[in-house]
């Protein structure tokens, strides 16, 4: 018995270590933004754009025992707003929304509640367009009754997500708060009625609401090699598509006729209004060639440089590998052309896109004319 308990003492302490790890991540995180802003404080004042800003969200997050015996609890949402937005590259404001995702660890939980509080966000704000500040209205939730062992070892995720309109949705920010750390509900009765318990919840005071600071996690989608060349007699930049990876490989199945083809779109932002888009050719190996060049004109006096922007989007779209009228494959009957039509994704799906920095489009193509730049950039 001695030997039994010697042998698995090593695994019981890595489990405490590992819980103990994914419970302090909260700490770590606020003692990462403490040396940030000393790293950062020595700095002039003069130099705003070299401080970090991160963006905050106001909200208040407190739990609600059920029971005398605390054995299940629920959680009260409200998510106020965001600050500390900053203009996208091509200077337009954000459109933004927030989610709040449970997440619960896999020791002391039963697997149904693992697999119901972890798939799925359980609140979204509505998505308010161009702002920096977004202030949300539909911001109060309730979620049903919880163990209480969730409120011991959970977490509470808050992502800021901006919905982008030419390209692929992308985090600006996510946070981790341990539910141990959230305070209680205090009510002079507990009402049964979840209306009610809204209403309760929105007539909390301006006190009870905290700025929870977000860090970036911008995941990387897959990579683009691209080319650039300016052309000052033409007034006109080449964008050449050569290739691209994906970090993740579309997943597809082996018995269906539908293939996956890629495409990137070019878009061309004048002082953050579109002016122009263009896009390649399909390619399946995301292979394009030397061949897949797109031109932009730049013969607009008035226009300066430095308020062009272009934005790179990696798309796909889904398509049917069997033609109706090859020999090789039979018409397909009228019943099957349907149900095949309702389970094909939506015609174009965004996977990745960058914009190109100010400082490229300024410093290496505009003064190095005649010259093609070939760099490989993240696709966000």
């Amino acid at each position: 018995m001695a030997t039994k308990s010697l042998a698995s003492s090593p695994t019981k302490l890595n489990n405490q270590r590992h819980k103990s790890d994914q419970l302090n991540q909260y700490e770590n995180l606020t003692q990462l933004a403490e040396k940030t802003r000393i790293r950062y404080s020595s700095l002039k004042p003069d130099d705003p754009k070299l401080l970090p800003i991160f963006p905050k969200v106001r909200a208040m997050i407190r739990y609600e025992s059920m029971d005398s015996n605390g054995s299940t609890f629920r959680l009260h949402l409200k998510i106020v707003g965001v600050t500390d937005l900053k203009m996208k590259e091509y200077m337009v404001e954000p459109s933004c929304y927030v989610t709040v995702v449970l997440v619960g660890f896999k020791s002391g939980l039963r697997k149904s509640i693992i697999n119901k509080v972890t798939q799925s966000e359980i609140f979204r704000t509505e998505t308010v367009k161009k702002s920096l500040t977004p202030q949300f209205t539909k911001s109060t939730f309730v979620t049903e009754q919880l163990p209480k062992s969730l409120l011991k070892e959970g977490c509470i995720k808050l992502r800021v997500v901006d919905e982008e309109r030419n390209a692929n949705e992308i985090c600006l920010g996510e946070v981790m708060i341990p539910l141990k750390k959230i305070e209680p509900l205090v009510t002079t009765a507990i009402m049964a009625d979840q209306d009610q318990t809204k209403s309760d919840v929105e007539s909390q005071s301006e006190a009870d609401l905290c700025r929870y600071t977000l860090f970036p996690m911008k995941e990387v989608k897959g990579e683009l090699f691209v080319g650039f060349c300016y052309l000052p007699t033409s007034k006109r930049v080449n964008i050449t598509i050569v290739k691209a990876n994906l970090r993740h490989s579309p997943a597809q199945s082996g018995n269906s006729p539908l293939h996956q083809a890629f495409y990137t779109r070019i878009l061309m932002f004048n002082n953050g209004k579109l002016i122009k888009k263009k896009k390649t050719a399909q390619s399946v190996r995301l292979v394009w060639g030397e061949n897949e060049t797109l031109s932009f004109d730049l013969n607009d006096d008035d226009v300066p440089y430095h308020q062009i922007s272009f934005m790179l989007v990696l798309s796909s779209k889904m398509q049917n590998s069997l033609s109706p009228s090859s020999p090789e494959s039979p018409q397909t009957p009228p019943d099957e052309c349907k149900s095949l039509d309702q389970s094909t994704p939506p015609k174009d799906r965004h996977i990745g896109h960058f914009i190109l920095d100010r400082d490229i489009w300024l410093e290496e193509i505009i003064k190095r004319p005649r010259k093609q730049i070939l760099k490989w950039f993240k696709l966000f």
